[in-house]
């Protein structure tokens, strides 16, 4: 019955919402001092699989980027992958030729891509061997 099944999705997932809440908290070192009276942020930065990790992420960045231990704990994981695909991206860009650079940037562009996921039809389809020869020539590989 699809009014059970989707009842009940929405019952599990106001379960988990609470859940992430309350593990997003925990990020707060209050939160985590509020649960735990031993917590000390000063032990957790200066251990030694913290410190293992920041060095790991600071391999992935440029030298004029890389984070201290307590500025790598205060940012969201979220903002850290950012810094490493920019930093990746930099890196590739950097080491492309000119011709690879346009295509580079012209991808990377808003909606540059959209037409991936377009569906072709009528006057827009073609043969799929006909795409494939195409997409060889404008990629330079014909």
């Amino acid at each position: 019955d699809d009014v059970f099944i989707n009842a009940r999705a929405e019952q599990r997932a106001a379960r988990a919402a609470k859940l992430l809440e309350a593990l997003a908290e925990l990020e707060d070192p209050q939160v985590c001092k509020a649960i735990d009276k031993r917590f000390s942020i000063d032990t957790v930065s200066s251990s030694a699989p913290v410190a293992a990790a920041v060095a790991e992420l600071n391999n992935q960045l440029p030298a004029n980027r890389a984070l201290m231990v307590h500025a790598a704990l205060a940012n969201k994981g979220r903002h850290l992958s950012e810094l490493i695909d920019t930093a990746g991206w930099e890196y590739q860009l950097a080491q492309a030729p000119a011709a690879e650079k346009a295509a580079l940037r012209s991808g990377a562009g808003l909606g540059a891509r959209a037409f991936l996921a377009a569906i072709p039809s009528g006057k827009t389809s073609m043969e799929p061997a006909i795409f494939i020869q195409e997409l060889r020539f404008r990629l330079g590989h014909a």
